[in-house]
């Protein structure tokens, strides 16, 4: 039985329900009202640890759209909808950085 299909909607769908909840998340930043604001500029290390996890999470999301043949004829579409979503979600969203990526990145250098 070929199980490409079952591992890549699990990606898929645990990288749309990472999204869709960035995106609740901006929604709800605009729906609350701000007295101050600030901006934040990131420091060398913090973006280029930023880039290397984008050009892994792209490598692995393509890579296992790249070797599955569950997806033939659509593959390309896929991949472009990945790096759109992956793009956004390291790039624009301040809720996956901040709470995931930057978290996990504290944790890897805690060890």
């Amino acid at each position: 039985m070929n199980t490409d299909i079952f591992s890549i909607a699990a990606m898929q769908g645990f990288l749309i329900l990472t999204f869709s909840h960035a995106l609740l998340s901006l929604v709800k930043t605009w729906m609350t009202p701000r007295g101050a604001s600030a901006t934040v500029h990131r420091g060398e290390e913090s973006m280029n640890s930023l880039y290397v996890l984008y050009g892994v999470a792209t490598l692995v999301f393509s890579l296992t759209i790249d070797v599955a043949d569950a997806f033939y004829g659509h593959k390309a579409t896929i991949v472009l909808a990945d790096y759109v979503l992956l793009t956004y979600l390291f790039f624009f969203s301040s809720w996956f950085r901040n709470s995931i990526v930057f978290r996990l990145l504290a944790r890897i250098r805690k060890d």
